[in-house]
């Protein structure tokens, strides 16, 4: 009944406040995307199931283990089947540090000290000086606390109440942590993304795509949120 309940009084405020047409397309159009992302996020989800029973099968049949099938790349998988071509100690470099680039002509998996090169190059981070960061405002309001940076799920029994959750992006798993938090911060996401809608739905303040949240902020830092105008400053 939430949902009817919810169309009716949003039909009713359109109309309260004579809303001129193309305003109303706008909101309609933002509807169809939140609800495509939702779509996408569920199709996501079940791709990964049926890639993880994939994954197992493989690893039966080819005596490698989940982890190192994780390494490889789809293009790889044939050879690795049928072939039994593999190289583990490429797969463990891989482990360390690897990125896989995609263009027009293919693709090339980088790993090692040439991985490294361009990590540190390209996504790398000089946090010392920065003591403020910005973002896109997902939800109004003001807060400061103590920053938990989220990272995986066991991160989650870290956030207590008021304090500052900064992930690089909300996940619906992280719910419970969001409902704890004086405000969130991602490095990701926009107006419809997962931490700007729950935000909304809770009233807690929210910044989305900082970029640099999660690098810039560590754990236990003192910080000022400032929603309103999409700002986060380091107090500590």
């Amino acid at each position: 009944s939430q949902i009817p309940n919810m169309k009716t009084m949003k039909k009713k405020l359109i109309a309260d406040l004579d809303l001129p047409k193309d305003l109303q397309d706008l909101i309609r159009i933002t509807e169809v995307f939140t609800y495509m992302q939702d779509e996408r996020k569920k199709y996501v989800l079940i791709s990964n199931h049926y890639q993880k029973l994939f994954l197992d099968e493989m690893a039966k049949r080819t005596g490698l283990s989940y982890e190192e099938l994780a390494y490889t790349c789809i293009y790889e998988l044939r050879d690795i089947l049928i072939n039994r071509k593999v190289d583990r100690e490429k797969l463990k470099s891989r482990k360390k540090l690897c990125m896989c680039v995609h263009t027009p002509e293919g693709y090339q998996i980088l790993d090692g000290g040439e991985a490294e090169k361009i990590f540190k190059e390209h996504f790398t981070v000089e946090s010392g000086n920065i003591k403020e960061i910005k973002g896109m405002t997902a939800s109004k309001g003001k807060a400061k606390g103590i920053v938990k940076i989220v990272k995986k799920t066991h991160d989650l029994v870290n956030v207590e109440k008021g304090d500052i959750l900064v992930a690089d992006m909300t996940r619906p798993e992280m719910t419970v942590a969001m409902e704890k938090a004086g405000a969130i911060v991602t490095d990701e996401g926009g107006i419809t993304s997962h931490a700007a809608i729950v935000s909304r739905e809770l009233g807690t303040p929210c910044i989305v795509g900082t970029k640099i949240a999660t690098h810039v902020l560590k754990d236990g830092d003192l910080v000022e949120v400032d929603a309103n105008n999409g700002v986060v400053k380091k107090l500590s």
